[in-house]
């Protein structure tokens, strides 16, 4: 799915990706990009005041990616090792206010290496 065909998304990671998933209102999307080392990055993609924020957890490791300043930033991690073929890779990716907001918007998906 090209990231142009989703209505509502503002950034992009800088390399094609090979996982991504919305938050439930479109705006915030986490990211995985597989040729920048299984980069994980979580863009805030609306000028809605509200931090864009993200879980990625497998059975070893577990990394919270924020994306706090204004519509259009980033954060971006890796999880270590990175997940080998057949391993369950938990998403999580979600807005909220402040750095103790309540989580709003929530989706959740799995990706598989």
């Amino acid at each position: 799915m090209c990231a142009a065909l989703i209505a509502g998304i503002a950034t992009s990671p800088a390399y094609a990706y090979d996982f991504q998933l919305p938050n439930a209102n479109g705006s915030a999307t986490v990211w995985l990009t597989r040729d920048a080392g299984f980069l994980w990055e979580v863009c805030d993609d609306a000028p809605d005041g509200m931090r864009a924020m993200a879980t990625i957890s497998t059975s070893y490791d577990s990394i919270t990616l924020t994306a706090a300043g204004t519509a259009g930033t980033c954060d971006e991690g890796r999880l270590y090792p990175n997940p080998l073929p057949g391993e369950t890779v938990n998403v999580k990716v979600w807005v909220q206010n402040g750095a103790n907001g309540a989580q709003q918007h929530v989706r959740r998906g799995i990706y598989y290496p």
